[in-house]
Formats: C-alpha cells, structure tokens, sequence
C-alpha cells in the first residue's frame, strides 16, 4: 500500500469589479468554492486574500475574528510563558555545562515529538506508525508499515491534494466518460474503491467531481479509524454526504457476492462505471484480487464502457507482479493498458496502473507491451469463495465484539492475549 501543491478546493466562479466610488474600491473578488462554502457558511463573496484569511481561520482555528476576550487571553498566555521560558534560562546558567547539555538535548527530543506528534496503530498487518514529516518544506502526515509508506496526506486546506504521484494516476478512469455515456447515458458517476488507507483517491476524486458517488471497501477497522482521526476521512464524509459510502469488509467477498446479485437479476444490484484497486497485505498485493476469477467478478460489476484500475508495484526494478497482473487481466478483458506513475521522493519502487475495459477507450500516457512481456496467469487456489465466506464472517463477528465493548478504539489497542480473551469470554 503505497499514497503541485494545489488547494484542494477550485474557484467557483470569475471575478467581478466593483464601482470605483464603493468604500472598498475596485478591488478582486472570488466566490468560495464548494468546500470553502461548507466551512464557511453562505458568506459573501471576499477578495481571495480575505478568503484564505476566513478559510484559515476556520481549519486552523486561528485567532483571527476572535472576540476581544479571547485575543486578550491569548496575549496574557504569551506574556506569561516568555516570563516562564526566560526564569528557566536563567535558573539554567547557575547548573555545570554537562547538566545544561542534557537539560537541552531532553528538550529537543521532547520538542521534536512534539512536531512529528507519532502515533502507533495496530492493524491487520502489523503495527504502523502515523507521523507527520516534511516534505519540500511542507508538513506531511503518513502512516508507515512493513518499511513503506503506505499512505500521506497534506495538513489543513491542503488534505484533499493526493501527495503521491500514483493516487492523481488513478483520474484515467474518468478518460472512459464518452464510452460509459454512450452505453449507459450518464458519465463516470459511480466507482467502487477497493482498498481505503488513507482515503486519498475517494478524497481528491468527490472533491474534484460534484457527481461523482464512491463506494469504498476497506477490510481493516483500525485502518479505517486512523483514516477518520488523522487523514481527513472524518471531514469528507460530512462534506460528501451520501456520496461517499464507507464499507468495512472484504473486497473479493464483496465483488463475489454483488456479481452474484447482478447475475442472479436482483432489481436493486447496481453495477458501476469504475473500479480501481489498491489493495495490499503488508507489502504484497492482494492474491485473492489478482486472479483470473477476481477479474471475471470485476467485469460482471461493471457497465458497459466501464473501467476497471488497479495499482501495481515493481519492488526493486523486478516486474514479475506487473506481467502477472496484464496476462490475467487480459484472459477476461478485451483491452489493457499500462500506465507509469513513478514516485521520486516517497519511493524507490515504481507504480504502474494497469487499466482493463471492454469499450473501446483510448487512454494517454500508456506504454506498449507485447506477448513475450505477459506473465503467469493467476487462478483461485482451492475453495476461495468458502474462505471467503469464513473470512466475512469472521468481520461480522468481530464488528459484533466491537459494539460489545462500546468503544472500537479500546478494542484496537487489546495485544494479543487480550484479544484472545475477550474473543473466548463473548463468544463462550
């Protein structure tokens, strides 16, 4: 699992002048974009420097627009703490110079995790750590697991701007509207998203498209729980409404059985314009979503026209998993394609995505490839779809355990033997 520097909200409409003998002159005015609008209110049109002012205020919480209270408040603090801080100096110069020098490494440490603010989260996988870090001057958070990143966000009004290259490659899918449109009538209007993380692509993908509706499918709570408290997920959720649904399961179980529905005629069984895969276990992709029977589901889930994307990645220059992926993909799909995305400053690995449809979609930046560059063709080992079902009824049970105790994030935080425990005593 693996996740320029534009605000994530776009103008929404064109500058106007105002007359010359108006008390604020003929100043630039921009209208809020829809984000801004939801942050802000129904708040009049502002020039953009009174805009970003009231925007920052509001996502930052800043002083700005305060009462007279609360600055005076804040000042008497200020003063307060130099008083603290320059005592402490001088207290400090009576001490030996190695005491001083411990006194200050200790606060550089402290001061330092102060800025990184790091967090373990115990997941499915392993324990990952969530951090923030800088990058090209700008505070980034990330979660990092297995010794990759595997997901990254910008802080504040920046957080709905994919940080990794691979994320925004994932937008292809939209290069199918016409073929979707003259199947179906509408446009790219609903995708499945297998695999959550960090939320990056459904955040940048709602915010960009008004339309567009995602339904995404995570299997790891606790992913989805650091998602909500440190990646934004929480915010674009009451942004987006219904048009952002969150699934916590299995994304082979959930194609299986909505490819099911759809075959079977269920009135209420949906398909979708787009799927786009990216999903890992630690650092592997997701065997049970890289077969040929995975693919088969992932076609019968999509419309005419549609678009199934899926990211792989080349660990250390070696593309076995890239040929494995477009020799299976292309056992089920009349046209595949690859498409680069290279990471420069977040990893030594390259990211393909592989894109597969029926229509007869042209998509830019793909490379050729020829039958000497397919590789082995992936099938189901054994009874998949009973270990399928095994598998979510295994998440049913623990969602079960979860609302037992009232708090998932005191479940999230059990170790092992805790967790064993309390799976005997509930389930005894």
């Amino acid at each position: 699992m693996n996740e320029d520097r534009q605000t994530e909200g776009k103008p929404a409409g064109a500058t106007v002048q105002e007359p010359a003998a108006a008390s604020r002159g003929a100043e630039e005015r921009r209208v809020p974009s829809d984000i801004e609008t939801k942050l802000l209110g129904d708040a009049p049109a502002d020039t953009p420097e009174e805009l970003e002012a009231k925007v920052a205020g509001k996502v930052l919480a800043g002083t700005r627009g305060a009462s007279a209270p609360v600055k005076q408040a804040a000042v008497t603090v200020g003063i307060v703490a130099l008083v603290l801080v320059l005592a402490f100096v001088f207290q400090l110069a009576q001490f030996p110079a190695p005491v001083i020098g411990v006194i200050v490494v200790v606060a550089i440490v402290m001061f330092a995790l102060v800025l990184v603010n790091p967090h373990v989260v115990r997941t499915q996988a392993g324990r990952a750590l969530v951090y923030t870090r800088l990058a090209k001057g700008q505070p980034v958070r990330v979660m990092r697991l297995g010794g990759v990143y595997q997901s990254a966000t910008y802080l504040g009004f920046q957080s709905c701007e994919p940080v990794f290259k691979y994320i925004k490659a994932f937008d292809v899918v939209f290069d199918a509207e016409d073929a979707v449109r003259a199947a179906t009538g509408h446009g790219v209007e609903r995708v499945l998203a297998l695999g959550g993380g960090g939320f990056s692509w459904p955040k940048h993908a709602i915010l960009d498209h008004d339309c567009l509706h995602v339904d995404v499918v995570e299997i790891d709570p606790a992913i989805i729980q650091a998602a909500r408290r440190w990646f934004y997920l929480d915010m674009i959720e009451r942004y987006a409404g219904r048009r952002l649904r969150v699934h916590e399961g299995d994304g082979r179980a959930v194609l299986d059985k909505r490819a099911r529905r759809l075959e079977a005629g269920e009135p209420k069984a949906q398909r979708y314009d787009a799927i786009v895969n990216d999903t890992f276990s630690g650092g592997e992709p997701v065997r049970e979503l890289a077969t040929v029977e995975a693919a088969q589901a992932v076609r019968t889930c999509l419309n005419p026209g549609g678009v199934y994307a899926t990211n792989v990645v080349a660990r250390d220059g070696d593309t076995s998993v890239l040929r494995s992926t477009v020799a299976t993909l292309s056992q089920v799909f009349v046209h595949v394609h690859v498409i680069p995305a290279e990471e420069d400053a977040w990893a030594s690995d390259d990211n393909y995505i592989v894109v597969a449809t029926d229509g007869g979609t042209q998509f830019s930046g793909t490379v050729p490839f020829d039958e000497e560059f397919l590789g082995e063709v992936l099938r189901d080992e054994g009874n998949v779809a009973e270990r399928l079902d095994v598998a979510q009824d295994s998440l049913e049970r623990l969602g079960e355990l979860r609302a037992s105790f009232g708090d998932s994030e005191a479940l999230v935080n059990l170790d092992d033997v805790q967790m064993r425990n309390a799976i005997s005593s509930h389930y005894a």
